[in-house]
């Protein structure tokens, strides 16, 4: 059983700079087409949505420094409530009640990286949260559309499954767009067995989406890491396979997006109002 939910919201965002100087990335607007209107949520929002949509109640954010807005927006304000209902707005207040709702039925903590170490660092820092249990890491500004939640469960079920380690989201690279990571697989029955982790676009067509699941193994990797100025994850996936550790990629081809340059989430704002939510 996988029931905690890690979604990491610590980075600088410099690919977004300079709005990403004073607002968390992760609190970004995306504008939705719902119920023949418009709502505008933050990226964070629609993360924290879909885990709840499959399941997750227990979750932990990793916040950094200047992310207060965060946890201000995920603290229910009965008072905002009070001004809103004055405003007659009833669309509005019952998305926001809503929302409020899955707040308070959730158990959600905050953990704080104080300095930019890298993914690895930040999972390192929920070990006390997860304890000894398997795990779903879902980054704070990657983008999954309300009809594709199905994908979170299903990648949970899969990692069950192959008793894996680690199963990584991957996509196919898209022509034009810039990716940092890429995935070399290799097919075994049913199942793509992830080779290695590399920065070398000639090594495959398939990249990395920061989302994951997790055994515990992965900390034991960390733990050994810790001392590194930054601490990659995917060096510690890497590091995984080098172990003979069961390491498997999940393939898409649509319904995901790594909001992490102007032009994708331009692509995002673009899409996305003119969908039904």
């Amino acid at each position: 059983m996988v029931s905690k939910a890690v979604i990491p919201a610590a980075g600088i965002g410099t690919g977004l700079l300079p709005i990403t100087k004073e607002i968390p990335k992760e609190m970004l607007p995306i504008i939705l087409k719902h119920k023949n209107s418009y709502i505008v949520k933050p990226i964070l929002q629609i993360v924290f949505e879909s885990l709840y949509n499959v399941g997750f109640r227990n979750y932990c954010i990793i916040v950094g420094r200047g992310k207060r807005a965060i946890e201000d927006y995920f603290t229910p304000d009965p008072r905002f409530i009070g001004q809103i209902k004055q405003l007659k707005v009833n669309f509005l207040i019952d998305d926001v009640l809503d929302f409020y709702k899955k707040i308070s039925s959730s158990m959600i903590v905050y953990i704080n990286q104080p300095k930019p170490r890298g993914l690895g660092d930040a999972i390192l820092r929920v070990k006390k949260f997860v304890k000894e249990e398997d795990f779903i890491v879902h980054a704070g500004d990657t983008f999954i559309s309300n009809r594709s939640t199905w994908i979170l469960k299903d990648l949970v079920e899969r990692f069950l499954n192959l008793n894996a380690d680690v199963l990584i989201l991957t996509t196919y690279a898209k022509k034009g767009k810039r990716y940092r990571h890429f995935v070399k697989i290799e097919k075994d029955c049913d199942s793509n067995v992830v080779k290695g982790i590399f920065e070398d676009e000639n090594k495959s067509n398939i990249v990395l989406v920061h989302i994951y699941v997790f055994s515990n193994r992965i900390f034991d990797i960390l733990e050994r890491m810790k001392d590194k100025r930054v601490i990659k994850i995917t060096d510690a996936i890497n590091e995984l396979i080098k172990q003979n550790g069961r390491v498997f990629a999940y393939v898409l081809d649509k319904d995901v997006i790594d909001i992490n340059v102007p032009e994708i989430y331009l692509d995002v704002l673009k899409s996305f109002s003119l969908k039904d939510y």
